[in-house]
């Protein structure tokens, strides 16, 4: 279930807990706010908010999720990252547990074969918005290391490209048979 889209430029993952809690006051029923949910925050590559999808709702001690559900989501909407958010009810001050950390591993490995980047996994209290995340600072972030490095490879690829078929066309025109390989 799609809460939100185009949210604009993501500033941090504060402003950003401000409005998923913001956006719980709006879609859902106080019982509701007893139980995990996990939301999915898709962004586009200059790190503008797509869309906030509900992907589950859980228990009050955890959520399950697919995570091809997740990516399905990410690559019908065209984003390159993905931010995972979910509650800890009753909690003042939520930290991730090592379950959460795991899941977040796990999804970052099934992110590189879908080109679609897991960007960091939140855990946040309704609704005073205490947060923590998996990366503190954004120079530790795997998936902006991971999408760098990807981009800079299609792009070499693509003038490798480029310049083989400018050189067959020289070739064409100059007359030459031999092949380039």
């Amino acid at each position: 279930m799609i809460l939100a889209r185009n949210l604009g430029k993501f500033k941090s993952e504060e402003e950003l807990v401000k409005t998923l809690v913001r956006l719980m006051y709006q879609h859902f029923d106080p019982i509701d706010t007893e139980y995990e949910i996990l939301f999915a925050i898709g962004m586009d590559s200059v790190e503008n908010i797509l869309y906030v999808d509900v992907v589950s709702m859980g228990s009050d001690m955890d959520v399950f999720f697919s995570a091809a559900k997740v990516f399905k989501r990410a690559l019908a909407e065209g984003a390159r990252f993905v931010i995972l958010a979910h509650t800890h009810p009753g909690q003042n001050k939520p930290r991730l547990s090592r379950m959460d950390r795991e899941s977040f591993k796990k999804t970052l490995r099934i992110g590189e074969q879908t080109l679609v980047w897991p960007y960091n996994m939140i855990a946040f209290s309704f609704p005073d918005g205490a947060f923590d995340c998996f990366y503190k600072n954004r120079e530790n972030n795997t998936a902006i290391k991971k999408a760098k490095k990807v981009r800079k490879r299609i792009i070499k690829k693509m003038e490798d490209d480029n310049l083989a078929r400018i050189m067959r066309k020289l070739r064409k025109i100059k007359g030459d048979k031999k092949p380039l390989k």
